[in-house]
């Protein structure tokens, strides 16, 4: 087989034909419907959202920004230095800056002893703030215990003064009331009372 160009192409193979039969077939079997639909059910869309933004850092000082404008300076002076030792011609503000290369180290000097005490004290400041949250985490249990012992006492005290007071007044004294008692035999009937005579036999009434 030969293109239009004149190169030769490959002939399709059986399978490339059956492929092009089914595509161009105008109807689609049930099973092949299903299999479609559940192909493009199974797609799952990328997610739009936008990633979450990573933690920005802190923002440089004013003493490390005088830090980096002086290292950046000196860089410039060392260049400047270069050039004038390869012979070359430099103006007058750039040689003023090399005079005043003392100056900038000086200068540097004192901002990165600034810059070293900034950092020794943020570094104090986390170490304090994790003590004190391993301080609270652990007295937490303890006021918790304080809490239930004071409630204890609370209540043994209440106990204690209601036990002495009658409750505060709240319940009346108790009374007791006579009970008769019978006297009962051996198979515990109750026995008659007995009853004190006079002499001439009348019974005497009850003191």
């Amino acid at each position: 087989m030969v293109c239009a160009s004149g190169l030769p192409t490959a002939a399709p193979t059986a399978g490339q034909m059956a492929w092009v039969h089914w595509r161009d077939s105008a109807v689609w079997s049930e099973k092949d419907q299903a299999f479609a639909d559940d192909a493009g059910a199974s797609y799952v869309a990328p997610d739009p959202s936008p990633a979450p933004d990573a933690p920005t850092a802190k923002p440089p000082s004013a003493a490390m920004k005088e830090v980096l404008k002086l290292r950046k300076k000196l860089r410039e002076i060392a260049k400047l230095e270069e050039r004038l030792e390869a012979g070359e011609a430099i103006e007058p503000l750039q040689r003023r800056k090399l005079e005043r290369k003392g100056e900038a180290e000086e200068q540097l000097v004192v901002a990165e002893r600034t810059v070293a005490e900034e950092q020794s004290v943020e570094s104090v400041e986390s170490v304090g703030s994790v003590e004190s949250v391993e301080h609270e985490q652990q007295e937490g249990p303890q006021d918790l215990d304080d809490l239930l012992q004071q409630g204890h006492m609370q209540l043994a005290m209440w106990y204690g003064d209601s036990a002495s007071n009658g409750f505060a007044g709240q319940m009346a004294p108790m009374q007791l009331l006579p009970v008769p008692m019978v006297m009962c035999d051996m198979h515990g009937q109750p026995q008659q009372p007995m009853v004190m005579c006079d002499m001439h036999g009348q019974p005497q009434q009850p003191m």
